[in-house]
């Protein structure tokens, strides 16, 4: 009889042990993955945009601007906000964090893809990180959209462009825009200074030159040419009367002199 008692008492247990593992175990949906607890409730929230902010605020005070910039990238791509994303980028951008103020100038255009001062942030720190690519990109729309006409967003780019990037990237920048407006001489001047800043003699008499056919009564190329040729004559030992060449890119009389710009480009693009 007691053996019969405990028995029951042993088969009680497990039966109970059975059902308490049953009820604990993770339920599984019916591809065999353990399925959400929804008493565990969602994961834990990103912080808010205002939080991300004071985080970025406290890190700017602290000298730590990489994390500054951080945070309030974060904090525009978890707004809505068109004032948060443009106060990332323009936080980012005045402290030379250009990736951050990259992908805050590109949540800017996510929100508002209208807004050309965007375009404009994102077109610079893409060249100042040399993602040519994404700046053509940038550029490219400003010039069809952001003035009168691309002539004149040529001769605007120009000075903005001139104290960013390198001159080897930004001469490549004007290249690739230049190839959609072959025949605006104001683009051809941009990228003739370009390659001026970058030392590409050689490309920048080649389109100073292009310039002037283009707009054969427009001094400021003719001036740059001039410039140019005497430029060549000091660096490279192309010969040429710098008076002479002034006068002729000026109109003044004188017939332009040739330069051989195979032989510039041999000498002074080494």
């Amino acid at each position: 009889m007691l053996i019969a008692c405990t028995a029951t008492r042993r088969a009680a247990v497990v039966a109970a042990l059975m059902l308490l593992a049953a009820c604990t175990a993770a339920p599984r949906t019916s591809s065999g993955e353990p399925a959400k607890d929804a008493a565990a409730g969602p994961l834990a929230a990103p912080a808010d945009p205002q939080s991300l902010i004071a985080d970025g605020d406290s890190a700017l005070q602290r000298g730590d601007l990489p994390q500054a910039a951080r945070a309030y990238r974060l904090a525009a791509e978890a707004s809505e906000d068109e004032a948060i994303a443009e106060q990332a980028t323009e936080l980012a951008f005045d402290h030379s964090q250009f990736r951050e103020s990259l992908l805050s100038a590109q949540r800017w255009l996510a929100i508002n893809p209208t807004i050309e001062d965007a375009r404009r942030y994102a077109g610079v720190a893409a060249l100042e990180l040399h993602r040519l690519d994404e700046a053509e990109s940038q550029f490219a729309a400003l010039l069809e959209t952001a003035f009168l006409s691309p002539a004149a967003g040529y001769l605007s780019l120009l000075p903005v462009l001139a104290d960013h990037g390198t001159g080897p990237d930004v001469t490549e920048l004007f290249r690739r825009l230049l190839t959609r407006h072959p025949d605006v001489g104001e683009g051809h001047y941009a990228l003739a200074a370009a390659a001026l800043r970058g030392e590409n003699f050689a490309l920048a008499v080649e389109h100073a030159r292009r310039a002037t056919e283009i707009a054969p009564y427009w001094t400021p190329a003719k001036l740059l040419l001039a410039d140019l040729i005497q430029k060549l004559q000091r660096c490279c030992g192309v010969q040429a009367d710098p008076e002479h060449a002034r006068a002729a890119a000026i109109g003044e009389g004188a017939e332009s002199p040739q330069i051989d710009l195979e032989r510039a480009r041999a000498k002074c693009n080494r």
